[in-house]
């Protein structure tokens, strides 16, 4: 019922209630979208530690489940604000903080997380700026029983390094990496038209069956074991529809060691088969391949132009003995896509 009438304030109070399980912040957050509920980016000026319902369709992400940050810190933040009003700046913020529990490490946190965005778009120059913020409060500090004596000083213009802001898919690893998941956007959708010359649907629809199955996502997790036979790894890789773990084996681990990397985007012919542990499906890589290698295995095309005196039957007899079956993977092919004009 209250999840039916209101979406927002349930599932901001069940992401609250699990603050330090990102694999649950991110279920929880899946679930958002489909409900209709939006998911707005965490605010040093608005968020408070839990997540916030702002209306039926709208909550504020929590400071709280920011990696490296934590109860003490964020009511600090929270205090600071409502006594004095919004932080005007980075360095206004750190004046105004208790730097020793509001650390470096805590103030990087929220930059990385996008905490910052609304007072410096720019993450990459406010991560830079960090010591040079906390320096300046410091000194602030030691200077305050002189500023008294003398009158308080006027506020100074402090100027952020000349620092290039990072790319998109830079910005989202550094997110990631202070959230545990990729909440503003996602890398994948950056490749998803050049993919969908060659792997036809999502994670989302993949089922059991005979024939090697084509498959992308960007690695957002990769654990390591060790068998008999050497190293495998069971690699989980995200399409931003839907997310599934992967069995790589130890010769394949030793060949492609430098594709399994977290935040890759890796393409993989694989196995998938029924999974009688779990009840879901089992997916065993046979290849791996990075973009540029899957695009020049199985995105070529053959294009064709014919005119109106051209016999489309008789080309289509040519074709039809070369056409790919779905048992012939393991050879190169391309499609063929023909244009005719009959003006």
């Amino acid at each position: 019922y209250l999840k039916a009438h209101y979406p927002a304030a349930f599932l901001a109070a069940t992401m609250s209630a699990d603050m330090n399980n990102t694999d649950n912040i991110h279920s929880f957050f899946d679930d958002c979208a489909p409900n209709k509920v939006e998911v707005l980016p965490p605010d040093v000026n608005q968020s408070a530690y839990r997540f916030t319902p702002l209306n039926n369709s709208q909550m504020l992400y929590g400071l709280g489940a920011i990696k490296g940050t934590g109860l003490a810190a964020i009511e600090l933040i929270v205090g600071a604000r409502e006594a004095d009003g919004p932080f005007k700046d980075l360095f206004d913020f750190c004046n105004r903080l208790d730097l020793r529990k509001v650390n470096k490490r805590v103030i990087e946190s929220l930059i990385r997380a996008g905490a910052f965005d609304k007072l410096e778009p720019n993450r990459a120059a406010l991560l830079a700026a960090v010591g040079m913020a906390v320096t300046a409060a410091e000194q602030n500090s030691s200077n305050a029983g002189q500023n008294n004596l003398f009158g308080d000083v006027a506020d100074t213009k402090h100027d952020l390094p000349n620092v290039r802001a990072w790319s998109p898919e830079q910005a989202l690893i550094e997110e990631k990496a202070a959230l545990g998941f990729y909440l503003s956007g996602h890398p994948f959708l950056n490749a998803k038209q050049d993919i969908s010359q060659f792997v036809r649907g999502s994670l989302a629809d993949l089922t059991p069956q005979e024939q090697p199955k084509l498959m992308a996502g960007i690695v957002v997790g990769v654990r390591v074991r060790m068998t008999q036979r050497g190293k495998m790894a069971i690699v989980t890789i995200d399409d931003a529809i839907s997310r599934v773990d992967v069995v790589i084996g130890s010769e394949m681990m030793n060949q492609s060691a430098h594709l399994i990397k977290e935040d890759n985007l890796l393409v993989i012919e694989g196995r998938v088969s029924h999974d009688e542990f779990s009840g879901g499906i089992r997916v065993n890589a046979r290849k791996l391949y990075d973009l540029a290698a899957a695009r020049s295995q199985f995105a070529s095309m053959l294009k064709i132009s014919c005119n109106g005196q051209s016999d489309a039957a008789k080309l289509t007899a040519i074709l039809n003995p070369y056409k790919r079956k779905n048992t012939d993977i393991e050879k190169k092919w391309c499609p063929v896509k023909i244009e005719y004009h009959n003006a």
